[in-house]
């Protein structure tokens, strides 16, 4: 799928760039962005004048002018509403919301909770690299037993962890999420289960 390459290829500069300088920048997601958007939006215009076929435009990638604005739309609000209320970059916002115009909501909004996923996981491996394991079920422990007993929320890092402060790099887990949803089968056979 031509489609899924190009957007492969946006998404290995912006994990580049995530790694490298912790930002994903504009000069990537907003090209991206219209190349999906123009895509899709000329796919459409020569299937319908019958310049090219249903079959090769699967082939392409193309999912639509219509269900490219939705993805945008869709990844883009969930990731606005992360921005406003967690510490979510704008960054990460533009990106998922590039991967949705690609994709499209349903897959978008696939890649965008596997992206999430992964960065949890990710997020999990590094606070038990800098903290500790067992400080950390211990901190969750207190953390725990302070909510069930007074409705006190705290932070599960202590607020000196070098953690706190880690950047989470959400575009190679969304360059993976993408891998997942959009490869030529979806699922990897032993997720399919799931």
């Amino acid at each position: 799928m031509f489609a899924l390459g190009v957007l492969c290829g946006f998404l290995l500069v912006a994990a580049y760039t995530d790694i490298r300088w912790r930002r994903i920048y504009n000069w990537i997601t907003y090209p991206g962005t219209a190349t999906a958007l123009i895509f899709n939006a000329a796919a459409s215009l020569l299937g319908r004048l019958g310049w090219v076929d249903a079959g090769q435009l699967e082939v392409w990638g193309h999912i639509g002018l219509t269900q490219s604005l939705l993805g945008f739309l869709s990844c883009g609000v969930v990731l606005v509403v992360c921005y406003v209320l967690f510490d979510i970059g704008g960054g990460d916002v533009k990106l998922l919301a590039m991967v949705g115009a690609f994709l499209g909501p349903e897959k978008g909004l696939e890649a965008l909770l596997w992206t999430m996923v992964l960065g949890g996981a990710l997020a999990l491996v590094v606070a038990i690299w800098h903290v500790g394991a067992w400080r950390l079920v211990a901190r969750a422990v207190v953390v725990a037993w302070n909510f069930l007993r007074w409705r006190h929320r705290s932070s599960l890092l202590p607020e000196s962890s070098e953690a706190r402060h880690l950047p989470l790099f959400l575009a190679p887990c969304a360059l993976i999420a993408t891998l997942i949803v959009g490869g030529p089968t979806g699922f990897p056979p032993g997720l399919s289960s799931f």
